[in-house]
């Protein structure tokens, strides 16, 4: 199964994903171009917020499927 599909099926689950756990569920560096094709390719509705590590106070996208 390529990176494009599992992250797809994570996010189907109802998982919300970012940077660091796509790295881990399927050693992917490129997350926001995976979601481009997720969303143009796949016609699925994926939205994002941007969350701030407390600890660090850096911030980063979220990402989580809206289910129809």
């Amino acid at each position: 199964m390529n990176k494009t599909l599992i992250i797809k099926e994570y996010l189907e689950k109802g998982n919300y994903i970012n940077d660091m756990r796509a790295v881990e569920i399927c050693q992917s560096y490129r997350l926001s171009a995976i979601i481009y094709t997720l969303r143009h390719n796949y016609g699925m509705n994926i939205q994002d917020r941007w969350k701030e590590n407390e600890n660090t106070k850096t911030r980063y996208k979220e990402y989580y499927l809206i289910k129809d």
